[in-house]
């Protein structure tokens, strides 16, 4: 197989997948910047990999979105610095013309950076390290393969307080590659380290590797959540890479849980056919969440009482909404199941501190 340049017509045509994702990109710094910015007078998003900025449809790429989402709130009181990296030289040149023609409000600044993710985002921390500042930054992190994004550097940005990640895992070429002669190197640096190698003989590999990558990110890095977004091939039920957004604090979680919930209860994308993936073959993978939560309120926290958000907080690495919760609890409650004291809510409302008693 012959492997296609960055800035090969054939990568920039939009699919399917790539909608959905940018989708979650949108929705969740729309809201991370209106919540950060109540408290924080500058912001710093990056994409690491920026790309041209521009699909052959025409459409707008990542760095383009991210500036119109920033630049359509109105009462934004928070400057907003954007950080473009991309070491490809031609799609560069298109990045820089594009940004440059977006009308900026003032709060909204844009510098763009022809170098390689981990040499660019470096020197920015050790800019950072050498002032003392330390900015709530969000990383957007998404490479066309698996080389390029060193865990230590991933390490790095994630170790400074108020850091979060938004990281392409490209499963489908890890599990291809494992074994390559060639490739050992890149997994070393994917990984931070060389204990993939014992994933290799895994009957269930791809489960593993993404376990084992989320596993690094909580273990050794600032990181204290992670959730991943699956994403399948265009026209088969096959896992492509998963998104995986990881954060040291649990609002965000919170948001981005919602925010995918939205685009699918299952935290995946599945195709064109995901209807048809639903109703055959992949009925028993959906569908499932509230009796999960069920069993789960029932069973575990039996002869407890516990809050509303420490349950959910407790229990975050569930692919489970916020509403899901919600709507468990108030039927759990009707039927007589468990109790809630309201102290957050009102007479029919679960949120918050409200108390959840399981007798």
């Amino acid at each position: 197989m012959v492997k296609l340049s960055d800035n090969h017509p054939e990568k920039w045509a939009k699919s399917n997948h790539s909608k959905v994702k940018h989708i979650l990109l949108e929705k969740y710094i729309g809201a991370w910047v209106r919540v950060i910015g109540k408290w924080s007078r500058q912001l710093l998003y990056v994409d690491g990999f920026a790309g041209r900025n521009e699909y052959i449809d025409g459409s707008p790429g990542s760095p383009s979105i991210a500036i119109n989402t920033f630049a359509q709130i109105s009462n934004l009181n928070s400057e907003v610095i954007c950080f473009f990296v991309e070491n490809d030289k031609e799609n560069f040149s298109n990045l820089k013309k594009t940004i440059e023609q977006h009308e900026l409000p003032e709060n909204v600044k844009a510098h763009c950076k022809n170098d390689r993710f981990d040499t660019a985002i470096n020197t920015l921390l050790d800019r950072f390290d050498e002032r003392h500042v330390i900015l709530p930054s969000f990383y957007f992190i998404d490479p066309f393969g698996y080389t390029g994004i060193p865990f230590s550097t991933i390490q790095r940005l994630l170790s400074k307080q108020k850091s979060e990640v938004f990281i392409n895992f490209m499963i489908r070429d890890v599990h291809r590659f494992l074994t390559h002669p060639n490739q050992g190197m890149n997994f070393d640096e994917l990984f931070g380290c060389s204990n993939w190698k014992d994933l290799i003989d895994e009957k269930e590999r791809r489960n593993a590797l993404l376990s084992f990558y989320i596993n690094r990110l909580l273990l050794d890095t600032g990181a204290k959540y992670c959730i991943p977004f699956k994403f399948c091939e265009d026209e088969k039920n096959s896992e492509i890479y998963y998104m995986i957004y990881a954060t040291g604090h649990f609002k965000g979680l919170d948001i981005m849980k919602d925010i995918m919930a939205k685009q699918n209860a299952n935290f995946a994308f599945l195709g064109p056919k995901e209807y048809e993936y639903q109703q055959t073959r992949y009925t028993t993978l959906y569908n499932n969440e509230e009796e999960q939560v069920r069993n789960m309120i029932l069973n575990e926290y039996k002869g407890k009482i516990i809050g509303f958000d420490a349950l959910r907080e407790e229990t975050w690495y569930l692919p489970i909404a916020r509403t899901t919760y919600n709507k468990v609890c108030r039927a759990l409650e009707k039927e007589g199941s468990i109790r809630v004291n309201r102290i957050s809510s009102a007479k029919t409302g679960i949120k918050e501190k409200d108390q959840i008693v399981i007798p």
